[in-house]
């Protein structure tokens, strides 16, 4: 049974190892030195420059599933889902219809920002972003855990995907005042795609019945990429256990472009309104960099024939070589010809927000806070935040933000960030959901967000 668990524990975190998201407990610093990059009209209260590497690392992880989902107790251990013990319609009520993992990663590689004298502030950056998700429907673990348990079962699985984006980012943005009050910004992206791979099903039903079953199945996995080759089997099918570099070119698989546009409004001293849109574009995928197969499985088993129990035969063992033929059509792709571009729309994040400052120094300050996002997933699937928040700027130096996720009761809701900025340097840590229900091993007990980002900087002017 340990070894069960263990294994589980290793999926789960193997799959939430691997959507990039903004940072919420950062987003009420103003004296964080790379605030712009969450709304394009924000900017620091110095200029800076950052080296290579040490400007900031960003890590965002989802997990849909958590080992609550899938342990249960039973007397004095734990077993899995699949016990007889745990009532099926109980385990199934607490999925939800596509249970997500995803994991997004940034690394920042050069950025610098300056104030003109009219306080406009201009920036520059370039970073790598890499990005996985992984997509399970329901259906899948109901045919795991209830298989034939009606004369009449079906299960629809089409929804089964996977997904993995690697690119470099160059962006330059600029913001200014408009009025007192009023203040504008806009941020330009290049995007030069390093790779991207994805797995998805067009179609995947299963039906058991108590006279036979049948598996009808369509699909497809691309790749894009000069970085990497993918083997084929001698019957022409991609063997995903044999990749290697293949150097072929230096230049990108995919090129692409997006914008961040963003505004404040200060209706009175106290109360800053902001609303900003993130990486509003699109990426292009070279069709002369892809690799592709596809999948069309149909098995259709209605029992053996001249069954020999005593001795397996010729007869017997032809049919179950058949139904082994026919079952990995289902997840092998054979490899075809295609050169045909792919555009795809890049996940974008809007975000509203509203702070108080009750105080309104610069010194010594307390404001609280109000954070509505809405984030595009890879594969179209919204997501709504409402994130409140309370910043103390102890020192003029030293700032201290706390969030509380406010829609989301079934995920872990805290987060804290962590600003010191004293004459000529910045550093900050920050931390979306940091409390959670983790095992001996570390493994998430229950579903999980985590946005992490650190980094330094080194400041100059007022």
């Amino acid at each position: 049974m340990k070894r069960t668990i263990i294994c589980i524990s290793i999926l789960l975190l193997t799959l939430g190892a691997y959507a990039q998201r903004i940072s919420n407990s950062l987003y009420f610093l103003p004296e964080w030195s790379k605030r712009y990059t969450l709304n394009a009209a924000f900017a620091p209260e110095y200029g800076f420059f950052t080296l290579p590497g040490l400007g900031g690392l960003g890590l965002n992880v989802s997990a849909g599933l958590g080992l609550s989902n899938l342990i249960y107790p039973y007397g004095d251990e734990y077993v899995t889902f699949m016990h007889n013990s745990v009532d099926a319609d109980r385990f199934l009520d607490g999925l939800d219809p596509v249970s997500s993992v995803t994991q997004g990663l940034s690394v920042d590689l050069l950025s610098f920002g300056f104030f003109t004298k009219k306080r406009g502030f201009f920036s520059f950056d370039m970073s790598l972003k890499e990005g996985l998700g992984v997509h399970l429907p329901k259906d899948l673990l109901g045919l795991m855990k209830k298989g034939m348990s009606t004369s009449t079962n079906v299960y629809d699985l089409h929804e089964l995907s996977l997904w993995q984006s690697n690119y470099l980012q160059v962006a330059a943005g600029y913001s200014h005042d408009i009025t007192d009050r009023i203040r504008i910004g806009i941020t330009a992206k290049f995007l030069a795609g390093l790779s991207t791979e994805r797995i998805h099903y067009d179609r995947f039903n299963v039906m058991l019945n108590d006279d036979h079953f049948t598996v009808d199945a369509q699909g497809e996995a691309a790749v894009y990429t000069d970085l990497l080759s993918v083997g084929t089997d001698e019957e022409g099918y991609l063997n995903f256990t044999d990749v290697g570099f293949a150097l072929n070119s230096f230049m990108p698989a995919g090129m692409g472009f997006a914008f961040d546009l963003g505004v404040t409004y200060k209706p009175i001293d106290h109360l800053t309104l902001a609303a900003g849109i993130n990486d509003l574009g699109m990426m292009r995928w070279k069709g002369s960099t892809m690799t592709k197969g596809v999948t069309t499985g149909n098995v259709d088993f209605k029992g053996f024939t001249n069954l020999e129990i005593d001795n397996v035969g010729s007869s017997t063992e032809e049919q179950l070589n058949q139904l082994k033929e026919d079952a990995m059509e289902l997840i092998r792709f054979k490899r075809v010809d295609d050169s045909n571009d792919f555009d795809e729309f890049l996940p974008f994040t809007m975000n509203l927000s509203a702070e108080y400052s009750i105080f309104n120094r610069t010194d010594h300050d307390i404001s609280v806070g109000l954070l509505y996002q809405m984030y595009n997933t890879p594969l179209s699937r919204m997501s709504h935040d409402l994130v409140a928040a309370l910043t103390f700027r102890i020192f003029r130096w030293m700032s201290l933000s706390g969030t509380c996720e406010l829609l989301h009761g079934d995920y872990n809701r805290f987060g804290m960030a962590l600003n010191i900025s004293p004459k000529g340097f910045n550093f900050f840590v920050a931390s979306d959901l940091f409390v959670n229900h983790l095992n001996p091993q570390f493994i998430p007990i229950d579903k999980t967000r985590l946005n992490l980002r650190i980094g330094t900087a080194f400041s100059f002017g007022k």
